[in-house]
């Protein structure tokens, strides 16, 4: 008789864990969370990039090319959750996993500090920089859904709405007061944001010991969530199947499943061309603000953050509102003609003329939250199996692939134009050329929304906070309405 064949798609039962232990485990896990906040908040690590980031690689002289791999590398990072998903069901223990990708992940940002002095300012710190950073992103993308697949298991279902919504707000709480400490620390004592011409040689190794001192205590945080989620009680799970991992189970069954059905299909492409839509202006809503409207960091890292984190807290329980008595498709086509009009700011806006940016900041706090609630609702109602983390793999995969294309080509179209492109009656800075073209692409996108996603509800409010554990990673690309959504 032959051997059954286990089958690695089922998800394995973990087994219960005794009360005392799983408490203990939810409370690690909050405090795990305020340290990885404040790490991403000094990196921008896990939120596509900040103020942090970029201004750190305009120090070290990054064109506007480099500024598009910038842009590209955390939504292209996206695709290492295929692999962690097709891995997650052949662990018995994900914990070791997690704590060694993710403690990588942050604890190599010390080794960027010391780039300026070890290499200077130039290409090859900057060419280090970037793939330091690609590092960073890819270990802690693929550490993402073994998180997920962990506490999942680990947080009870009718715990998980109260659970998260406690987490999420207190890593939201710490992540503006770190971002916005961050921010003035670099103004106050470490020489801020460079006002024209080239700065001098002292001027810039001020900079450089101002992000380094950031970048150390990053690590710092980073060594204690690697501590914390050692500390961290995981749930046993059966044996699992040994099975050859392949790159079609790793890569190809994901979108074949995917493109077999047909409001699935329709689905990624919408979030595809929006994805592609958004990621040609992502390199450049930060510079262009820090360069030519000359807004210090404690502004575009701490109060836009702040604004864009109080916007979101008053309308996401309404957008939830009209998600239930409207529907979900309702919600993202306001949320999405609300994001056309954010580039249009950005045309107005001018070192004496800042208060567009401030509106720019309120609006984008309103129609992302509402948008990703939106799209994350529709995304559970289509994503239905026995493999959710797969599923939503396959979404921010695509989506972070698209918006990475774009950014980078759109890195060496903003290099090739001149500096000021008319248009007619018209003057803009080449980076205002992209800002408009993002603009009527996003219109666009309302038309094929409506044409490629079908006309479903999605599914409830309590639903979509339950099931936060198995996608919280997983769309990690796609939930930036803090740090910086546009």
């Amino acid at each position: 008789m032959l051997p059954r064949r286990v089958d690695d798609t089922a998800p394995a039962r973990a087994e219960r864990l005794p009360t005392a232990a799983r408490r203990r485990g939810l409370t690690v896990s909050i405090v795990e969370g305020l340290a990885s906040q404040a790490h991403s908040a000094l990196t921008g690590l896990g939120v596509g990039g900040n103020a942090i980031t970029f201004g750190f690689a305009l120090m070290l002289g990054a064109s506007d090319v480099a500024l598009g791999l910038l842009a590209a590398i955390p939504p292209l990072a996206s695709a290492m959750q295929l692999v962690s998903a097709a891995v997650a069901p052949r662990l018995r223990e994900r914990r070791a996993a997690v704590v060694v990708s993710s403690a990588a992940a942050r604890l190599l940002w010390p080794a960027c500090a010391a780039l300026p002095f070890l290499l200077g300012y130039g290409d090859a710190a900057l060419a280090a920089f970037l793939c330091l950073f690609a590092l960073s992103c890819g270990l802690l993308s693929f550490s993402g859904n073994l998180w997920v697949s962990w506490m999942a298991d680990l947080v009870p279902g009718p715990l998980r709405a109260g659970f998260f919504s406690l987490r999420n707000n207190l890593c939201a709480i710490t992540g503006i007061a770190v971002a916005l400490g961050a921010g003035y620390t670099l103004d106050r004592w470490f020489g801020g944001v460079p006002r024209g011409g080239v700065a001098d040689a002292a001027a810039q190794a001020l900079r450089a010991q101002g992000f380094a001192l950031l970048f150390c205590v990053a690590a710092v945080a980073g060594l204690a969530c690697a501590l914390l989620l050692r500390a961290q009680p995981e749930p046993a799970r059966p044996a699992q199947a040994r099975l050859p991992l392949t790159l079609r189970e790793a890569v190809v069954a994901p979108f074949a499943d995917a493109v077999r059905r047909p409001g699935l299909r329709g689905f990624l492409l919408f979030v595809g061309v929006f994805g592609f839509t958004n990621g040609f202006a992502a390199p450049f809503w930060t510079p262009f603000q820090l360069e030519q409207l000359r807004l210090p960091y404690t502004t575009v890292n701490g109060t836009f953050v702040i604004l864009q984190g109080a916007a979101m807290a008053v309308a996401l329980p309404l957008w939830g509102l009209a998600a239930r008595r409207l529907g979900n498709r309702i919600v993202v086509l306001a949320g999405v003609l609300l994001i056309t009009t954010h580039p249009l700011y950005y045309l107005v806006a001018t070192p004496e003329r800042t208060w567009p940016i401030y509106l720019d900041a309120l609006s984008s706090g309103v129609s992302w939250s509402g948008y990703n609630f939106a799209i994350f609702n529709l995304a559970l109602g289509l994503s239905v199996g026995p493999r959710p983390e797969r599923a939503f793999a396959v979404y921010a995969t695509t989506a972070g692939l698209a918006q990475a294309l774009s950014s980078a080509a759109s890195g060496v179209i903003v290099d090739a134009l001149p500096q000021v492109v008319d248009l007619g009656p018209w003057a803009l800075d080449r980076r205002q050329v992209v800002f408009l073209a993002c603009s009527v692409s996003r219109a666009g996108c309302v038309a094929l929304f409506l044409w490629a996603v079908p006309a479903e509800r999605g599914v409830g409010v309590r639903t979509v906070l339950a099931k936060i554990p198995y996608a919280v990673k997983a769309m990690t690309t796609q939930f930036r309405v803090l740090p910086r959504g546009r």
